[in-house]
């Protein structure tokens, strides 16, 4: 048995991609005790209506629905509600890609590694055929590929056991990639054969998501100084990994004077604003595809 959540926050686009993506993996045919569930938080958009259309057509697919936009709220309350007698839990974010066979190798991990609570995918650029502007913002934008080091929150596998650990924090600034990195250090593993691919970000979105990432670090670190000072090394050494995988204009020591002022000024507002949420980053949203 296992159980999937697919966070959706104004997913429109993208919900029925992923839909099908999953009910057309290898691991999905092969089973019939499993759980697809679809998180829905703070919604604006058609992703109740079409995720409703999804659940009454098929009996493996769940909805959760909460009023206030929040992917850590989202998260948690899976955590809540999904089948108590899944052995994996998966967590897939609405907006990507993957091959058939993604879903079935984290899960192979895990069963193969007694001593690995999470199983992570590698996550890259989407390297379909471009269009010129396209070709171009990713060759400017993309950065380089290191081995990933990090969970990424677009795709990862978890031992339902470990499930208590895996609450996160009631805040919309910090990722949940970089806390469950930290928190299960030594404890998981990143599939190099295991990949999904994002679309790659237009270039204000680009700087919007190398500050968010910035901001998010700072209030992590703040929060493990005080809680966790032991970690804090831990944290500022998973900090120069995945700074090696940036875009690599924010090497710059010009753009890093930049984004330090900035990140610092925007920080700083946040701490003074309870209710503050990400925005939504319009350039990385999927069209719909259509399934044959």
């Amino acid at each position: 048995m296992y159980s999937i959540c697919v966070p959706v926050y104004n997913e429109e686009e993208s919900i029925i991609n992923i839909t099908n993506d999953i009910i057309g993996s290898d691991l999905w045919k092969q089973s019939n005790e499993k759980e697809l569930i679809l998180c829905l938080n703070g919604c604006t958009d058609k992703s109740e209506e079409i995720a409703n259309s999804l659940a009454e057509s098929n009996p493996f697919i769940k909805t959760i629905i909460i009023k206030e936009k929040s992917k850590h709220l989202a998260l948690n309350r899976f955590l809540e509600e999904h089948n108590q007698k899944s052995d994996i839990l998966f967590f897939i974010d609405a907006d990507i890609i993957f091959d058939g066979n993604i879903l079935k190798k984290l899960k192979d991990c895990l069963e193969k590694n007694k001593e690995i609570t999470i199983a992570g995918a590698t996550s890259r650029y989407y390297p379909e055929k471009l269009r010129p502007w396209d070709l171009f913002k990713k060759r400017i934008l993309k950065g380089s590929h290191p081995k990933q080091t990090f969970i990424h929150g677009r795709c990862y596998a978890v031992k339902s056991q470990y499930s208590k650990e895996l609450i996160l924090p009631d805040s919309n600034v910090l990722y949940e990639d970089i806390y469950l990195t930290i928190k299960f250090r030594g404890r998981f593993i990143i599939l190099d054969d295991a990949i999904v691919y994002a679309k790659v970000p237009g270039f204000i979105d680009a700087i919007e998501q190398t500050i968010r990432d910035k901001i998010a670090y700072t209030a992590l670190r703040q929060e493990i100084s005080r809680t966790n000072p032991e970690l804090v090394q831990e944290l500022d050494k998973n900090r120069k990994e995945k700074d090696k995988r940036n875009f690599w204009w924010t090497k710059s020591k010009i753009i890093k004077f930049f984004l330090h002022v900035y990140t610092d000024y925007q920080y700083k507002k946040i701490l003074k604003n309870k209710k503050f949420e990400w925005k939504k980053l319009k350039s990385t949203k999927w069209k719909r595809r259509r399934y044959e």
